[in-house]
């Protein structure tokens, strides 16, 4: 069904050809046909940093971290604030336990805020959140993805020392 819409669509188009290998890395096993359109749009648009992103994330899911960094790269020099492409950067060096990169994109990351990101590509619940005293989205990603709890969560919890909440306008 795909093959017959991409024959009746511009071959050409950049945007079309991007989408097409999204849908295609969706597809467990298409992850090779999806790189080769998102090279292909990358070919007729080089500075698509979409473009780039969505190539390094299919790279990043085939293991070929190499490839992936590559594209990251490529896409951060074009958009220096690509949270995003930090983000699988870090996760590359953790992988490769390349810790002195790692500290270092993570700290990039941590000035771009990418915890928003995070967030929602982890798909947190926000229901129980103020139970457990967490009041922002980088402490539940730091209690859910990693399992650290801040001290300044059981202050959140405390009622004598809710003045210290961090939705709290008068800090």
């Amino acid at each position: 069904m795909l093959d017959k819409l991409l024959n009746i669509i511009n071959k050409e188009d950049p945007l079309i050809l991007c989408y097409y290998g999204e849908i295609l890395s969706k597809k467990k096993k298409s992850f090779d046909t999806a790189v080769s359109y998102f090279t292909r749009a990358s070919i007729i648009d080089p500075e698509n940093v979409y473009n780039l992103n969505k190539r390094a994330i299919t790279h990043f899911i085939r293991k070929d971290y190499n490839k992936a960094l590559l594209d990251l790269d490529k896409a951060i020099q074009l958009d220096t604030s690509n949270s995003i492409a930090y983000f699988y950067k870090w996760l590359i060096y953790s992988i490769e336990e390349d810790s002195h990169n790692a500290e270092s994109v993570f700290k990039t990351c941590t000035e771009l805020d990418v915890w928003s990101h995070l967030y929602e590509i982890c798909k947190f619940n926000d229901n129980n959140d103020a139970e457990l005293g967490i009041v922002n989205k980088f402490n539940m990603f730091m209690y859910r993805a990693q399992m650290i709890y801040f001290a300044e969560n059981l202050i959140n919890l405390d009622g004598k020392l809710c003045h210290f909440q961090e939705n709290d306008s008068n800090r």
